[in-house]
């Protein structure tokens, strides 16, 4: 059973690491995460906060995983001026990721 309370804490946390884990948690119960109504909202806000995390390879993980998420995501004008606010990101992989995310995003 997935604890997003922990995942949360996560993301909220000093080290570096623990955001990448938080990342890589909501991505790997994704699927379990959907089905949690009242944890649904929480999930969406906490990937638009890592989206804007101080280190690239947080962001670019998060970036990464609102692709296959976008069709489920609420708030989609939010998530797309996010994603579009990394386009312009300092670092090219980034960028790059960004790219991808949004063609997938965007496939119907």
């Amino acid at each position: 059973m997935v604890d997003y309370a922990e995942i949360h804490l996560l993301v909220l946390s000093d080290d570096k690491k623990e955001r990448n884990e938080a990342v890589d948690q909501i991505k790997n119960n994704f699927g379990i995460l959907l089905y949690k109504e009242k944890e649904q909202e929480q999930v969406w806000k906490d990937l638009l906060i890592l989206t804007k995390d101080e280190h690239s390879d947080v962001r670019q993980s998060a970036a990464y995983t609102l692709g296959p998420a976008f069709q489920c995501i609420t708030d989609k004008e939010l998530a797309t001026k996010d994603l579009l606010e990394l386009t312009k990101d300092e670092h090219s992989d980034v960028r790059h990721i960004v790219a991808f995310t949004l063609g997938q995003a965007f496939v119907e």
